[in-house]
């Protein structure tokens, strides 16, 4: 994961990718460079940027913009989490069902030996292979069904890291251009890189929903992973 590394609400619209329709937003994102500018040149000419031990700047401007950030990352997790939910239901039922198949006992490899056995147990043996058929059938529908279903949540996912992503970047953009400011109300026109506060999308919002789901995506990539090796 990189640093810089960042429509109705039950709809799905967002880059046709089926994707929660975002209400929250960014604030301050699409403020004019040169207002963002100017504001880092008075605030540094008033005193009230800090530059710490290993040359960030800090303010209650940039403290602000990473305080929205989270509260960004946390309503689209929500989204996320609200939208997802049928499908991790799906899931949930789909494993229910395949782990109970499975449980049955495996498909039987013993043939009727016609000579030796009666037709009541040939008759049996032909049921029980029918059943094995029908068996080995139904798990690996479900088994395509579930790695539909889970393919489709990392897809979403893939996407809604992307947003944050885009929406980190477009944040950092904007603290670099205050920064600038600062630099130049310090009459350093040299850029130095390391004034820039980082923005990560591995924020606390970000962990919590991992941490959710983790136990779950951990089960069914072990099932997709065995049932692999079977095959």
């Amino acid at each position: 994961m990189g640093k810089i590394t960042g429509t109705d609400t039950k709809g799905f619209s967002m880059r046709d990718y089926s994707l929660p329709c975002r209400t929250a937003r960014l604030k301050g994102i699409h403020t004019p460079r040169f207002f963002v500018f100017f504001s880092g040149w008075l605030h540094a000419r008033k005193g009230f940027i800090k530059v710490d031990e290993w040359g960030c700047m800090q303010s209650g401007f940039i403290k602000r913009k990473q305080e929205d950030f989270e509260y960004y990352s946390a309503k689209l997790m929500e989204q996320m989490e609200e939208a997802l939910s049928p499908s991790r239901v799906e899931l949930k039922r789909l494993l229910m069902d395949y782990t109970a198949l499975n449980q049955k006992g495996a498909p039987s490899k013993s043939a009727p030996n016609k000579a030796a056995k009666s037709i009541r147990e040939i008759r049996a043996a032909e049921s029980g292979k029918q059943e094995d058929k029908l068996r080995e059938s139904r798990r690996r529908e479900l088994f395509g069904e579930i790695v539909r279903v889970q393919k489709g949540l990392e897809t979403k996912e893939v996407i809604m890291e992307e947003e944050l992503l885009a929406a980190a970047a477009r944040l950092r953009a904007l603290l670099s251009c205050y920064c600038h400011g600062a630099l130049y109300n310090w009459g350093r026109r040299e850029w130095d890189a390391r004034a820039v506060p980082e923005v990560s999308i591995d924020n606390r919002a970000y962990q919590l929903y991992r941490n959710w789901h983790k136990e779950d995506d951990d089960y069914v990539k072990e099932v997709i992973r065995y049932a692999g090796k079977a095959k």
